[in-house]
């Protein structure tokens, strides 16, 4: 299951993690409406002056003190209004909490251009802002499974309904690590090509929650503490739960590294057979584990076969001299 990233306006950079950014609106509200369609943060001095070749529309624009000057200052024979309007920027940003000469900030409420301002200096307010719009604007994913955070890596565990994700994740909560969601995982792509996962669930208050078949809805915070929940987690591998008759002919050493991907990001993928009785949360841990080793350059499956081959050369030699 998939969905686009819902329609982002102005009033939605404004919401989100405002105590960063601390974004205030200068125009009025139906301003706030504007749609913003590009991802990157405009520094727009030579656009202002006539030269907006590299402008995206529906872009973001921050103004440096350059461009402040001009705003408050123009020539008799630019005008501004007009200029900016054509090159349809989604909102005007101002650090340092400037403002613009009321005449042209009401020429640009006309046209459907949004004032914003905020206390932070230029550059601590592009970072804010970039950021918060490589998040609001990034690729989504939505899918059936379960993600949680075993010894920092975030795993994503897929299968069919009733196959044990669930239960895996109950007991390795038990064992001290993290769930970020259960039932349906939102999946971020971000532009420098980390893939995060949340749970889907509108309501934080859900995301808490861990259903169990049988026994019903378990409160993790409640029973094992705050800290048995997260809100999200970069993800880094991926394992499907199936039924052992489907894992019947899967790869016994690891010696091939699997990968899958999602959003166009390419994560390690383990297929695990599930049968009763067995210790998923077990096999997670050290799955966990084995990929942190992996990130050092250690490859277990390659040095057991690098050591039988040395141990057979070996034996061979030896039956050769005897």
């Amino acid at each position: 299951m998939s969905e686009t990233p819902s329609r982002v306006r102005v009033q939605d950079l404004l919401q989100f993690r405002a105590d960063r950014h601390r974004l205030q609106a200068l125009s009025p509200g139906k301003t706030l409406t504007t749609p913003i369609q590009s991802s990157q943060v405009v520094r727009p001095g030579l656009a202002l002056l006539g030269y907006p070749e590299t402008i995206p529309e529906g872009a973001v624009w921050l103004l440096g003190t350059a461009e402040v000057q001009l705003l408050q200052h123009p020539p008799e024979n630019l005008p501004l209004a007009e200029r900016i309007a054509a090159l349809r920027p989604a909102a005007l940003i101002l650090p340092d909490s400037q403002t613009v000469p009321t005449p042209l900030a009401d020429a640009l409420t006309r046209r459907g251009i949004a004032l914003l301002t905020s206390p932070l200096s230029l550059h601590d307010l592009y970072y804010q802002v970039a950021d918060a719009l490589a998040y609001l604007l990034a690729p989504v994913q939505v899918l059936h499974g379960t993600l949680v955070d075993v010894y920092g890596v975030g795993i994503l565990i897929t299968g069919p309904s009733g196959i044990g994700k669930s239960e895996c994740a109950l007991g390795l909560v038990q064992r001290g690590h993290v769930l970020v969601g259960d039932d349906l995982i939102r999946l971020r792509h971000y532009p420098r090509g980390q893939l995060l996962g949340m749970s889907a669930a509108d309501d934080p208050l859900q995301r808490r929650y861990l259903e169990i078949r049988g026994v019903g809805l378990l409160d993790l915070a409640l029973l094992f503490g705050v800290h048995a929940t997260r809100e999200s987690k970069r993800v880094e591998v991926h394992v499907a739960f199936v039924s052992y008759d489907q894992g019947r002919n899967l790869d016994r050493l690891g010696l091939e590294v699997k990968h899958r991907e999602f959003l166009g990001v390419a994560l390690p993928h383990y297929t695990l057979p599930v049968i009763p009785g067995k210790n998923l949360a077990a096999i997670l841990e050290a799955l966990a584990l084995r990929y942190h080793l992996r990130q050092q350059g250690y490859f277990m499956a390659r040095e057991f076969e690098h050591r039988l081959t040395d141990r057979l050369k070996a034996q061979g030699s030896s039956h050769e001299d005897s």
